[in-house]
Order: structure tokens, then C-alpha cells, then sequence
């Protein structure tokens, strides 16, 4: 299998720069990002121990479209490792995201839709 935990470092920072994209987050707030992330992923030997969203917090903050950029890439590079359930399961995590922060706004929305033709093109 390809590098499914560089991947999913590609795709949590877009999630974590999604989230932080109306501002500032609320501790509740990155109780539940933690909770998805772990609900979706866990279980996979890559999966870090840690809580996501305090390791991404400490490390650089990239914007929303470096991020979709990066992790756009990355999906491209592995196209041919990728199946339908793995692209399902990272366009329902991301919107998932959006809907615990406050509720998908418009550009979160124009975001998700624009990584899930992306990713379905591949």
C-alpha cells in the first residue's frame, strides 16, 4: 500500500486549516475534530497515538488552499493505490469536520465539493 500516513498528514492539515479557516476554535470544538479523526482512522498502524488537532497546532499552519493544494497532490501521486471507500471516507471526514465547527459555511462547502470532484477524478 502507498503512504497512507503521509496521505493522511496531507489530508489533516486541510481538515485542521478548514476548521481554523472562520477563525479562532473552541475547546469543545477540538474535542470533536480529535473524535472524528480517531473514529475514522483509527486503528491503522500509521495512526498517530496522539491527538491530531494539538499536533497540528504546534506545527506550521498551512492555508486552506496550500493545504488542498498539498494534499491534492499527494492523492494524484498514489492514484492508482486509492479505492472508492478511501475517497468516500476523506470527503465524509471533511465534511464532517465543517459541520462540528460551527456548521458548513459557504466557502467550507464550495471547498469540499471542489476536493470531492478532485478526488473522484482520479
Amino acid at each position: 500500500m502507498f503512504a497512507e500516513r503521509f496521505l493522511f498528514q496531507e489530508f489533516a492539515e486541510l481538515c485542521f486549516a478548514l476548521a481554523r479557516s472562520d477563525g479562532s476554535t473552541e475547546p469543545l470544538e477540538v474535542v470533536e475534530f480529535n473524535k472524528v479523526m480517531r473514529r475514522e482512522f483509527s486503528g491503522k498502524d500509521w495512526f498517530p497515538s496522539d491527538d491530531r488537532y494539538d499536533m497540528l497546532t504546534g506545527t506550521r499552519t498551512p492555508t486552506v488552499n496550500e493545504a488542498f493544494t498539498n494534499v491534492i497532490h499527494v492523492l494524484r501521486l498514489n492514484k492508482d493505490d486509492l479505492t472508492q471507500d478511501m475517497k468516500d471516507k476523506y470527503v465524509f471526514v471533511l465534511r464532517r469536520i465543517a459541520e462540528v465547527f460551527g456548521g458548513v459555511e459557504e466557502m467550507e462547502d464550495f471547498i469540499i465539493e471542489r476536493f470531492k470532484y478532485e478526488i473522484n477524478r482520479l
